[in-house]
């Protein structure tokens, strides 16, 4: 019997490939703040993302590190999880909603496309509302 078998067919993905799950989100708690709908918020993740480290620019050097490791470290995004998306249910349950880790997503996506090296990007599940949504509450 091999490994997989022993996996429960409702096991959620633990690892995702970022553009795979770009295409199966339902919607992003940053979708509000951006003037350039769906893909132009994601292309503006991404922009900022390859900002040089060190740059006053929000997610600046996360495109550099995972292309040169795969991760993120703590020096660019002290969280304590390490920077791991995070994902919730949609309100009306349709699918799921990204609410952190969209420089970490649109950076893993930049590096799949631009050195054709699959990325794999870790995805943390939640059934709460992110921390920027409960910081507006």
């Amino acid at each position: 019997m091999a490994a997989v078998d022993h996996i429960h067919p409702q096991q959620m993905q633990l690892f995702v490939d970022p553009v795979e799950h770009i295409r199966k989100l339902r919607g992003s708690v940053d979708l509000d703040f951006s003037s350039s709908g769906w893909h132009g918020m994601w292309k503006d993740k991404e922009q900022e993302a390859r900002a040089a480290p060190g740059s006053s620019v929000h997610g600046a050097g996360i495109y550099e590190s995972v292309k040169k490791y795969g991760i993120i470290p703590r020096s660019l995004h002290p969280d304590p999880t390490g920077g791991e998306p995070e994902v919730h249910p949609a309100h009306d349950n349709s699918g799921w909603v990204q609410g952190e880790g969209h420089h970490r997503i649109a950076a893993a996506a930049a590096v799949q496309r631009d050195t054709g090296r699959q990325q794999w990007v870790p995805l943390r599940y939640t059934n709460r509302l992110s921390r920027a949504n409960r910081l507006m509450e």
